[in-house]
């Protein structure tokens, strides 16, 4: 790592101040040193992937190289780092990586498609919707990924690390699924000083495996969320409006206790080869599909007014009158 930039790129960031590292010596990000940078520098990766040492400012980070994408990695080790600017395309992709055991907290409007990648310490974020919706985050072991207060859109995340919370007084929506892929992340989602709340758009299946503690709640607007635990959704309720459930194989667990009324939009349950029974009842203005196979057993009274729909196997209402 380490490649060079552009000379004129270069030569830009020497007209802007930008300190602790010396650009006209091959034109080589130097990842033992820190930097700032005014709001005018734009700095172009040009299809080369970088490390920079701790960073400050409003740099604007691109790659206009045809070649293809670029990866722009970030050593934020004893030294905290925050960057005002923004990440975004160029001609190419751009992908982040956070390295170093410190802090590196994203406050522009980013909005760059390469993957992000939080090897180490914590990526946080300083403002609403820093983190770029056109990315999918995965979050190492031992690293962490911070909403800092602020509600957050992702194209995905996955990984074994920590999904936290941490500004007081303020909680906050971690939205992931817009890239309709279909990630498993087994780490722990937790709440901060403040409580956190996961939301799932998007047709892919988001997998939970980790025993999370996050008490904001869960909605699922689209697609699924697959579990083999109540402990994957925390302390919070479950809304499915227009989204579902898919229960993890060999997996039996009675969620209902959990569920809010279903939206408009309905659930789906995909019993995906288990025989499920759910022992609450079930009330929403929407409808009720269930996938998979298995059967799915309704031993309550259920209020739930839209229609039924049983796409696989069966669906078995349990009660009596």
């Amino acid at each position: 790592m380490g490649l060079a930039a552009s000379t004129s790129v270069a030569q830009l960031y020497q007209n802007e101040n930008v300190t602790g590292w010396t650009p006209w010596a091959g034109s080589a990000w130097r990842s033992d040193y820190a930097f700032s940078a005014s709001p005018l520098a734009i700095y172009d990766l040009n299809g080369r992937d970088q490390v920079s040492g701790p960073l400050t400012g409003s740099v604007t980070i691109t790659n206009n190289a045809s070649s293809g994408g670029a990866t722009f990695a970030v050593n934020a080790a004893a030294t905290d780092s925050i960057l005002a600017g923004t990440i975004r395309d160029g001609v190419s992709a751009v992908a982040l990586t956070k390295l170093g055991t410190g802090t590196l907290t994203l406050s522009g409007a980013n909005t760059y498609s390469g993957p992000t990648a939080i090897n180490a310490g914590t990526l946080a974020a300083g403002a609403g919707n820093a983190f770029s919706a056109n990315s999918a985050f995965t979050v190492a072991s031992g690293a962490q990924l911070d909403l800092g207060g602020y509600s957050q859109t992702v194209g995905s995340f996955s990984g074994d690390g920590t999904i936290t919370n941490s500004r007081a007084g303020s909680p906050a929506t971690l939205t992931s699924g817009g890239d309709n892929t279909a990630p498993v992340f087994n780490g722990l989602i937790q709440d901060g000083a403040s409580s956190i709340a996961i939301a799932k758009i998007g047709a892919g299946t988001l997998t939970l495996t980790g025993l999370n503690t996050y008490s904001g709640g869960t909605i699922v607007t689209g697609g699924l969320i697959s579990f083999n635990s109540s402990n994957n959704f925390g302390s919070g309720n479950i809304t499915l409006d227009g989204g579902g459930l898919q229960w993890a194989t060999g997996t039996t667990t009675d969620i209902s206790p959990q569920l809010a009324p279903f939206g408009a939009g309905g659930a789906t349950f995909d019993t995906n080869g288990n025989n499920v029974t759910l022992g609450s009842s079930l009330s929403s203005t929407g409808g009720l599909t269930k996938t998979g196979t298995g059967t799915l057993t309704l031993s309550a009274v259920n209020s739930y007014q839209g229609g039924t729909s049983i796409n696989a196997r069966t669906l078995h209402e349990a009660w009596d009158n």
